[in-house]
């Protein structure tokens, strides 16, 4: 199958949130005929693919007509989904200050679909080469903070911004700054009150933090640990809302999975180190005046502070466990109740 048939097949998610308005053009380009009288004149197919990236590229640019540039953005998606899975990137790498430039002069200018599928792209982009991307980590990182805050109430595009700092944070050049960046942002949020801050901000904002924990390189940076991680704790144990409970609760499974023997070397000015803390936190998951929903989780919670602790947990693994059948004994919604006795098994 020739390279542009396999990509014509290929379409990111974001593309897929309001058709009507992103639908590419139905139409036969001049340069077609071209490139196929080329093509039969004995071009090689990396021939081909650069003089189609080349087109792709300059389908980006601001003097084209918006429908062009957003068949474009659909394109560069394509092409760069196809090329790494033929591990063939290197291609891509003459293009990519072009094709980040091309997106970037694109956020402001559309809907919040085209900004979904321009984002989605953009991760893409900046998974091909490392190098690259540290070099236009400090224009990337400030706008992808703003579009998280600026929408964190969409969930597409929340979950795009999320692939977006996985990608940075899993870099080594870039897990640095994008954490200088984003992590006193976050702490902000976590810390206000609820009369200063959007609903629903803080939940998203310990996914995005449970994000970057999960994907940053160990071990985890002072800011986190120090700064971040007591946040969490504060704006855990202050709130009753059930999704913030929830995203909380997998916010420091994450830290847990990551960072335990960390989280255990952190100490508050009293003298409590952080596994008192997650302790709390799962006390008040666990809480029979709780919500149930807000135990969904807590059940993978607990099984991976056991597995990190073992004994070490001493007599507060009694004191779990007694949380975890008071639990089970009231909870009604199957879920909750499978994730309580998946604890028992995990034993």
């Amino acid at each position: 199958m020739s390279n542009w048939l396999i990509l014509q097949n290929r379409t990111p998610r974001a593309f897929k949130v309001a058709p009507s308005k992103l639908q590419p053009i139905n139409h036969k380009f001049p340069e077609d005929n071209h490139i196929h009288t080329h093509a039969d004149e004995g071009f090689s197919e990396n021939e081909i693919d650069g003089r189609f990236l080349q087109a792709t590229v300059g389908g980006l640019h601001p003097t084209q007509p918006a429908s062009i540039r957003i068949s474009a953005i659909r394109a560069v998606y394509s092409y760069c989904e196809h090329l790494k899975a033929s591990k063939s990137t290197h291609f891509l790498i003459p293009f990519l200050s072009n094709i980040t430039e091309g997106l970037l002069t694109i956020f402001s200018q559309f809907s919040s679909e085209v900004l979904a599928l321009c984002l989605e792209t953009l991760a893409v982009v900046i998974s091909v080469d490392k190098s690259f991307t540290a070099s236009v980590e400090n224009r990337i990182c400030p706008l992808t903070i703003a579009v998280f805050l600026k929408y964190c109430s969409d969930p597409v595009i929340v979950s795009i911004v999320q692939e977006l700092f996985k990608e940075l944070s899993s870099n080594e050049s870039c897990m640095e700054p994008l954490q200088q960046r984003l992590l006193p942002t976050l702490v902000s949020i976590l810390q206000a009150t609820s009369d200063k801050v959007p609903l629903g901000l803080p939940a998203v904002a310990l996914d995005v933090l449970q994000t970057v924990v999960r994907s940053s390189v160990t071990p985890l940076s002072e800011g986190l640990i120090q700064n971040t991680f007591p946040a969490v704790v504060q704006c855990i144990m202050r709130t009753d809302d059930n999704a913030t409970l929830q995203s909380g609760g997998e916010c420091l499974r994450a830290y847990a999975s990551v960072g335990m023997q960390q989280v255990m070397g952190w100490h508050d000015e009293q003298g409590n180190n952080g596994l008192y803390y997650i302790i709390q936190v799962i006390s008040k998951l666990l809480d029979p005046k709780t919500s149930e929903h807000t135990a969904s989780f807590v059940g993978r919670l607990v099984s991976v502070v056991i597995d990190r602790m073992g004994t070490g947990l001493g007599e507060n693994l009694d004191l779990l466990l007694r949380a975890v059948l008071s639990k089970m004994q009231q909870a009604e919604t199957l879920s909750v109740v499978q994730s309580l006795v998946m604890i028992f098994a995990h034993i």
